[in-house]
């Protein structure tokens, strides 16, 4: 600027001129600060939000074992069954990624029970089970069924009935439990697989098979159907899906929905009709 210029301005320009150029420079200098400030309160907020919104899980644990046509292995090693189906139908509907693995009955259970975002399935919902999980399902209905061999004369009426002979179940399973809290004295408990109970029938070293009517009668089916009759039910009951009670119940709500949906336009039976 010329020497004449600034001799004029500062002449003709009033006190007013300075502090307008005072405040300038403080707006630039706030300006600044705010600028610097934003990232940080936006990271502060979208963490509150984060903090305050649900969270969907993207993945839940399932575990099961061996109860066909529910849960099982297929003829090239892949867990499959009605139930297995059933859920990962559901679980696609909402996207929903499973982990899914077949183990003994007892270390599966153990782990529903221990590790949060863990279900159990195809479980018997029973009364001592009840406050134990979160539930999704019904997957099926089932039954507590006595078997003998064609050729006894065992009869049964009651559950007391029972008490005089060897009955062979699976231990940890809820028909189990059920038995032992009922003081049932001759109980012949194998850890897991079921069929044995079937060969153990069959060969007179226990006289009763107490198992679920839907795996019974699919053991049975073949060779074996003719040999073993099923001679008394103490009880109809459903199978479910049993999760730790810190798995989130929003997603548990979804995949109810899912499968009330799978029920309700038929898709749930064409799946059963393929076992």
């Amino acid at each position: 600027m010329p020497l004449f210029s600034i001799f004029l301005s500062s002449l003709f320009c009033p006190l007013g001129c300075q502090a307008s150029a005072a405040a300038d420079r403080q707006a630039r200098r706030y300006g600044r600060t705010l600028a610097r400030q934003v990232p940080l309160f936006s990271a502060l907020l979208f963490s509150a939000l984060l903090a305050h919104s649900p969270v969907r899980a993207a993945e839940l644990s399932l575990v099961t074992e061996e109860y066909p046509p529910l849960n099982m292995y297929g003829p090239e090693g892949e867990i499959t069954g009605i139930a297995t189906e059933l859920l990962r139908l559901a679980a696609k509907e909402i996207d929903l990624a499973l982990d899914i693995r077949l183990l003994p009955w007892k270390r599966g259970y153990f782990l529903a029970r221990n590790r949060p975002q863990t279900c159990i399935y195809s479980t018997w919902r029973t009364e001592e089970r009840e406050d134990l999980f979160l539930w999704v399902g019904p997957l099926a209905k089932d039954a507590w069924s006595f078997y003998a061999r064609a050729d006894s004369k065992i009869r049964l009426s009651r559950l007391q009935d029972t008490f005089d002979y060897n009955v062979g179940l699976v231990d940890g399973w809820g028909f189990t439990e059920h038995l032992q809290k009922s003081g049932h004295p001759k109980l012949d408990l194998v850890p897991a697989n079921d069929e044995t109970n079937l060969r153990k029938l069959l060969s007179g070293r226990i006289d009763l098979w107490g198992t679920g009517r839907i795996s019974g009668q699919q053991i049975l089916k073949g060779e074996d159907d003719k040999k073993i009759k099923e001679i008394f039910a103490i009880r109809e009951i459903g199978l479910w899906v049993a999760c730790h009670k810190e798995t989130d119940p929003a997603l548990l709500s979804e995949l109810q929905n899912a499968l009330d949906k799978l029920e309700r336009d038929g898709n749930a039976d064409r799946v059963r009709a393929d076992f």
